[in-house]
């Protein structure tokens, strides 16, 4: 069957692992998130390697990061970091804080080992209803 993953932290979404006679299928529980932000490598002859970065954007600077902005700072997005670090922030002229932050954000990988060798350049991955599938050929 399918390995044991590894991860640093974060969320540790819920894989199955199908194998077929020419591929392994992975099923993947992936809410809210978008295919573009889904990456899956091969680490090795036989390793897979699954990994995202969570965002929160909230119509607002979080971390110094805008929404639909690569990781550029400016000077308004340093200030909002360092309201973010007291879990508020500003839209505005309307300050916020958070009550409650459950919601995961940072980077999360999974790794996965299988039985014999994969085919590193038919990788298929879609991304429909927050299931990620993921088919690997032999």
């Amino acid at each position: 069957g399918g390995g044991h993953g590894r991860h640093r932290r974060g969320p540790r979404p819920r894989f199955d692992i199908r194998e077929t006679r020419d591929a392994y299928e992975l099923y993947g529980e992936m809410p809210g998130t978008d295919r573009k932000d889904v990456h899956v490598e091969l680490t090795g002859q036989n390793t897979l390697m699954i990994w995202e970065h969570v965002d929160r954007g909230y119509d607002a600077p979080v971390g110094g990061r805008q929404e639909g902005q690569g990781k550029k700072k400016g000077k308004k997005g340093e200030e909002e970091n360092k309201k973010e670090e007291g879990g508020g922030g500003r839209r505005g002229d309307e300050a916020f804080r958070f009550l409650t932050r459950e919601r995961f954000v940072g980077d999360f990988e999974r790794e996965f080992a299988f039985p014999g060798p994969l085919q590193e350049f038919d990788i298929e991955a879609s991304l429909e209803n927050g299931v990620l599938k993921v088919t690997v050929p032999k």
